[in-house]
């Protein structure tokens, strides 16, 4: 059934559910309401732009445009995979662009690992310097190297989607990780997630719950004393 849905017309998934659990867990807070900086990634559909809604103060204004913005719209923007939900069509927009709605779709597109973001405004709009900066980087898991096992070249066509899914995520992922570490120093970046013995579809919820959630509480558990340190926890 799984492997048939990919033959359909449009996403797999209506975007209504998501929507609902969005809503009922943020109510009418807004991007404003945050007590910490923010940034959530999205891509404008219309123009294939990067989109970055976030509660910092940019470009000299006294405060950011974004923060009227519900905070449940802005992560169904951030959220809206491509192939799985239909595109945000009528999304967030800031006061400055009244009348002219944008479609958004996920940030993974280009920033699966927003790390690389996070440092970046962190130092333009916050004045910290690339040296001063820590960053714990959390990922879901990650397939090791060679371990995929998949033979791209025997593949049906509609069968490559998956793997090349893979394959950006994961290489986009380690590209920003890596430009991290050269930025902030080696010492500066903590990179945790699971290694797996095969790769999850981003849509296997069952998978997913069963092997990532006790990885997380054993990662949890084990790796819990390094993160302390690395962050000056005591």
């Amino acid at each position: 059934m799984r492997l048939r849905a990919w033959f359909y017309r449009g996403p797999r998934y209506p975007i209504e559910p998501l929507r609902k659990e969005l809503r009922e867990t943020f109510c009418i807070h807004k991007l404003g309401d945050c007590k910490k900086p923010v940034i959530l990634p999205a891509t404008t559909l219309d123009t294939y732009a990067l989109r970055e809604f976030t509660n910092l103060t940019r470009n000299g204004l006294r405060e950011s445009p974004d923060n009227g913005l519900l905070a449940a719209d802005v992560a169904m923007a951030s959220s809206a995979g491509p192939l799985y939900f239909p595109a945000v069509k009528k999304g967030p927009d800031a006061p400055h662009t009244p009348g002219d709605p944008r479609t958004y779709v996920d940030g993974g597109i280009w920033a699966n690992t927003p790390s690389l973001i996070a440092i970046m405004q962190a130092h333009r709009h916050l004045g910290i310097p690339f040296d001063q900066m820590r960053v714990l980087s959390i990922g879901n898991g990650e397939v090791p190297d060679g371990k995929v096992g998949v033979d791209f070249n025997k593949l049906r066509r509609m069968r490559m989607v998956s793997p090349i899914l893979d394959m950006m995520f994961a290489t986009q992922a380690r590209l920003a990780d890596e430009t991290v570490r050269n930025l902030i120093g080696e010492q500066n970046l903590l990179r945790v997630t699971p290694p797996l013995k095969e790769p999850i579809d981003l849509d296997d919820m069952e998978k997913a719950r069963s092997i990532l959630g006790p990885r997380a509480v054993e990662d949890a558990l084990n790796g819990g004393q390094k993160v302390r340190e690395f962050l000056g926890i005591q």
